[in-house]
């Protein structure tokens, strides 16, 4: 039951982040191409709805599913200690990509005809870097931890 309620309130906060990345990233989109309004996605996204109204309203749920697609499945997948964290990462990214793409795709972001092959590339670049910052962040802190223990024995 605790597990659970864990990946219930980790979902809550991973849509709300994916609605605060969305919109944020959909702002700064439309202030570079100078639009003379708000667009949640590209033109031919929002373009596809009765109103932009609509299209941002979609694209609010859109973004919380990304959000959730990352929370949610870092907590089940980083929480089970009998995994190796390459093990982990691995089944990580595979679980993200497959169920963050279509997500992206809906969100028009890239059509999938021309953009599958540079999109996967640019997945993988970011989510390896990511997973890098991860992991120096995380030896810093055992190292922190480690110091402590260490201080604590003398």
């Amino acid at each position: 039951m605790k597990f659970s309620w864990r990946v219930i309130q980790v979902s809550l906060i991973g849509g709300l982040i994916g609605i605060l990345i969305g919109f944020l990233l959909a702002l700064i989109s439309s202030v570079l191409n100078q639009s003379p309004v708000f667009l949640p996605s590209t033109p031919t996204f929002v373009a596809q709805y009765q109103n932009n109204l609509t299209a941002t309203l979609v694209s609010v749920g859109l973004w919380a599913l990304m959000g959730i697609v990352f929370s949610a499945t870092s907590s089940i997948i980083f929480a089970i200690d009998r995994w190796s964290i390459t093990h982990q990462t691995v089944i990580h990214f595979l679980i993200t990509y497959v169920l963050f793409t279509p997500l992206a795709v809906t969100a028009g972001w890239f059509p999938v005809k021309y953009y599958l092959i540079s999109y996967s590339i640019e997945f993988l670049i970011i989510y390896f870097i990511t997973w890098l910052v991860s992991m120096q962040i995380a030896k810093a802190t055992v190292r922190k931890l480690n110091r402590l223990v260490s201080k604590e024995k003398q």
